[in-house]
């Protein structure tokens, strides 16, 4: 064995190795912590704020980590002494600022991708049924019609609605046909049906909707749509992360990239505008940052509740 062999490996195993974990334990930690916080915040409706935290993101999500190491060990200490860190430190610093960045997104995505206006919607319609003395129902879709809050009636029966739909966690791919022809089948006698959602299901809805049109049911769609889906605040390299799928997708986006994305937005809605217009299917598209009041009073009041 090489001369070399043995200090090397004693000082892999007694210097590199508790450096490389120290270092790795607070990245990961202040990513984590910064991260979260960052990307909650970044929800909240203050532009100031959120033109701060998106400036922060898209500078040290593009850079290359060597060039944040070395921005923070040579550059740091140039603007303020106080600054001046050791090789470890600052290697740690380095990637707290390209982790939480990553982390922050990540975090805004997740976030957000909660359909609480889903929530929402169906409260409200729901509690307008239930104080008609209408039988309300509702039937959630995942790849199944997998859960439900079994018909009631009464206004005795709204706080027990409310917490059914508050106890939903948003979770796995959703399959639209199956769930709506498995949602079909088991319902005991047609009705009034109004289904909300975003449509955005690779594998289409059309077929569970003419499941619940051959069942007898009056069909209404609500269509949801994002804010950022309708006018999205993108630019440069990107990685997406499907909230359903986990499906992760490196792209660069650009203006003809946002350009080819409204282009397709506009044939999808007309594809679905087309469709309810050709069964007589009542179509409503909502945007979610709609007052819950506004959209149902000024939106569904004498079609989809009367």
């Amino acid at each position: 064995m090489a001369d070399w062999v043995e200090p090397v490996a004693r000082y892999i195993l007694t210097e590199g190795l508790p450096a490389t974990l120290m270092v790795s334990a607070a990245a990961v930690v202040g990513s984590g912590v910064i991260g979260i916080v960052l990307g909650t915040f970044l929800t909240i409706e203050f532009p100031p704020l959120r033109a701060l935290i998106r400036l922060y993101i898209e500078v040290f999500r593009g850079l290359p980590i060597l060039v944040t190491v070395f921005i923070v060990y040579f550059g740091f200490p140039e603007v303020n002494e106080a600054l001046e860190f050791g090789p470890l430190t600052a290697t740690a610093i380095a990637l707290i600022l390209w982790g939480s960045a990553q982390v922050a997104e990540a975090t805004r995505g997740a976030v957000q991708s909660i359909p609480r206006e889903q929530h929402e919607a169906a409260a409200a319609l729901g509690f307008v049924g239930l104080v008609n003395h209408e039988r309300v129902g509702v039937g959630i879709l995942r790849e199944r019609a997998s859960e439900g809050w079994p018909p009631s009636r009464g206004r005795n029966q709204v706080v027990g609605l409310l917490n059914f739909l508050t106890a939903v966690v948003p979770t796995g791919p959703t399959r639209l046909n199956e769930a709506l022809a498995d949602y079909a089948a088991r319902a005991r006698e047609p009705g009034l049906a109004v289904v909300i959602s975003d449509l955005l299901d690779p594998h289409g809805f059309e077929a569970g909707i003419r499941t619940l049109l051959e069942r007898r049911y009056d069909v209404h769609l609500v269509h949801l749509l994002a804010p950022d889906e309708v006018n999205p605040e993108l630019g440069g390299d990107m990685r997406l992360e499907d909230a359903e799928t986990g499906e992760v997708r490196d792209i660069t986006v650009d203006a003809d990239t946002i350009r080819g994305y409204r282009e397709r937005l506009s044939q999808f809605l007309q594809r679905v505008e087309g469709f309810c217009r050709s069964h007589e299917i009542g179509y409503h598209r909502v945007v979610t940052d709609t007052p819950v009041e506004e959209f149902v009073v000024a939106q569904l009041r004498g079609r989809v509740i009367a």
